[in-house]
């Protein structure tokens, strides 16, 4: 059986935690562009608090890279990162074809985001990996796996908020 040395695994929570930034960072964006194209502003502010939440995971993750001196700047996230920043990059590119989103359009890109396994492949990844990644950082500090447990929960909110807004599509007739 092959150990796996301590440089290993800290260079690979270097490029999990740079990209982690990365990913949040993309997503965040997504969540603005639904948001301002949303015409209905129950709706619209799930999306705002979503895009607040993940630029707010995307500074933190990028600050316990750089105080645990594990930020990689060496790294190509979108490769590393594969289908799920594949994903949010083509739905942004269809986002930017629109001004608004009809009821209709907004209810097929949010089926499209969930079948494609795009919201919650982004928020697998996390709340798979950042548990592991507070149990691996080079520095322990209760108050840093905290942050990352808070991250965690907000992972959880998102994607019952998202499956939330699809049902509201799909159920509701459009708020007045």
């Amino acid at each position: 059986m092959r150990m796996v040395s301590t440089e290993n695994v800290e260079e690979l929570l270097g490029k999990v935690l740079t990209c982690s930034s990365v990913l949040e960072r993309a997503v965040a964006e997504l969540y603005f562009a639904l948001y301002s194209k949303t015409d209905d502003p129950i709706i619209a502010l799930v999306f705002k608090k979503i895009s607040l939440d993940s630029s707010s995971h995307a500074s933190i993750l990028e600050e316990v890279a750089t105080i645990t001196k594990l930020k990689r700047g060496d790294i190509n996230c979108r490769e590393f990162l594969a289908e799920q920043y594949s994903i949010v990059e083509r739905a942004m590119s269809y986002l930017e074809t629109k001004t608004k989103l009809s009821r209709g359009e907004l209810r097929t890109a949010m089926e499209k985001l969930l079948l494609l396994e795009n919201y919650v492949g982004e928020e697998t990844y996390h709340r798979i990996l950042i548990p592991l990644m507070a149990g691996f950082l080079p520095i322990q500090s209760n108050l840093l796996v905290e942050l990352m447990n808070d991250i965690v929960e907000d992972e959880k909110f998102h994607e019952k908020a998202v499956k939330a807004v699809l049902e509201t599509l799909t159920t509701e007739s459009p708020a007045s």
